[in-house]
């Protein structure tokens, strides 16, 4: 339970509890230890453990009966637009067939909310899309600015297009956005101030001209330039998730 200081009890063992589910401690309709158990375990009360099964049960993940406990539930029923459970999964190693379907969504989804964006952005989305391109261009950027920069391009994008759907489902690439950072790269790729991951590299080229697209209000444009980044993104993710040889530039993370 140590360094999750961040978290409140009750969401650091539906955490804890939430990892083992995903990498398969607790299997498909296994039932759960119990409250008493659990509450032992972490040496918390057996309201926090109560909590935390409510938190994995509303993510789809769980479900309580009486006199029965709690079991897993089916993996086909779990939320996976939800950001932890998206997130347990690629912490765990994820597989080439779990990007894939992963991508599968993105390659139906952003290239059409760039379109819609270039069509309905107005000049808040622009400057926010703007500034979060010129972080990218900083040679002085830290790894964690960078990693906000491109989740700040993307959530400009989406709310020019003025669909809050969207905007829920985009919480989706913003975890990948955040694992992939660190997985993606090789070791002599991930340090502050290298040319290669700061403003010369091809992925805030294609940034820019996704900025540029949508400034213009050329929504085919705009569709085109995203279709790039997430091809990009896909590849260097399936290198990363199948052992394939080192990615050698910054992969295009966000849309």
């Amino acid at each position: 339970m140590s360094g999750k200081v961040r978290r409140n009890l009750h969401e650091q063992i539906a955490h804890d509890i939430g990892t083992q589910i995903v990498q398969g401690t607790y299997g498909e309709t296994d039932l759960l230890p119990t409250e008493l158990t659990l509450a032992e375990r972490y040496r918390v009360s057996r309201t926090a453990v109560r909590e935390a099964f409510r938190i994995l049960a509303a993510k789809g993940m769980t479900v309580s009966r009486p006199k029965i406990g709690t079991r897993v539930r089916m993996r086909v029923d779990w939320n996976m637009l939800d950001p932890d459970v998206l997130t347990w999964h690629l912490r765990q190693g994820a597989t080439a067939d779990f990007v894939e379907a992963v991508f599968e969504v993105r390659f139906c989804m952003e290239p059409e909310v760039a379109g819609i964006a270039a069509e309905r952005r107005t000049d808040r989305h622009l400057r926010a899309m703007a500034a979060a391109l010129q972080t990218m261009q900083k040679a002085s950027a830290t790894r964690d600015t960078l990693v906000s920069a491109d989740i700040a391009f993307l959530q400009a994008m989406l709310d020019a297009s003025g669909n809050p759907i969207y905007r829920s489902i985009g919480t989706v690439t913003e975890s990948l956005i955040r694992f992939l950072e660190g997985a993606c790269l090789p070791a002599d790729r991930r340090n502050a101030g290298d040319a290669a991951v700061t403003g010369v590299n091809p992925a805030t080229r294609r940034h820019a001209a996704v900025y540029a697209a949508i400034r213009d209000r050329d929504g085919l444009r705009a569709r085109e330039e995203v279709r790039g980044m997430v091809a990009a993104a896909r590849e260097a993710c399936l290198a990363a998730a199948t052992g394939a040889a080192a990615v050698t530039e910054r992969p295009a993370l966000s849309a």
